[in-house]
């Protein structure tokens, strides 16, 4: 599996070299709002893609195949949902690559995070008692 990681990542790596985005995100200061501009046109991109994710299952409750053709929520284009998932995927490792983090950071902080996430379900989180504390040891 991190060989597989290891790989996109890499390839990512050279999709910004080849976008010319490689002075944006390595060589600025992160605290400077031009670093954030980036962050949050990338967040952009990803709500799109989000978006076009969506529009690949019958989510409109109003349509006709949702209506008469008992199609809502159903998925219309699996081909498409799965390349709208994988641009997801572009979108966020350029944002983890902006923010510093390599193939192996990823994979540590997956791991840490899942933890958190599988103690969460163990002791039935809810939103109600919702905190970030449990996130604090996610480094």
């Amino acid at each position: 599996m991190s060989d597989k990681l290891d790989e996109i990542y890499n390839a990512q790596i050279e999709l910004i070299k080849c976008l010319k985005l490689d002075a944006a995100i390595n060589d600025g200061d992160r605290t400077d709002p031009i670093f954030g501009k980036f962050i949050i046109n990338t967040i952009a991109c990803i709500h799109n893609e989000l978006e076009e994710l969506r529009d690949s299952i019958y989510w409109k409750h109003w349509t006709n195949e949702a209506k008469t053709e008992g199609m809502f929520n159903s998925i219309r284009n699996l081909q498409n949902a799965r390349v709208e998932a994988v641009d997801i995927l572009f979108f966020l490792l350029e944002i983890m690559i902006a923010l510093g983090l390599d193939s192996n950071d990823i994979h540590r902080l997956y791991l840490k995070k899942w933890a958190v996430n599988m103690a969460r379900q163990d002791n039935g989180y809810s939103m109600d008692g919702k905190t970030e504390d449990d996130n604090k040891n996610v480094e």
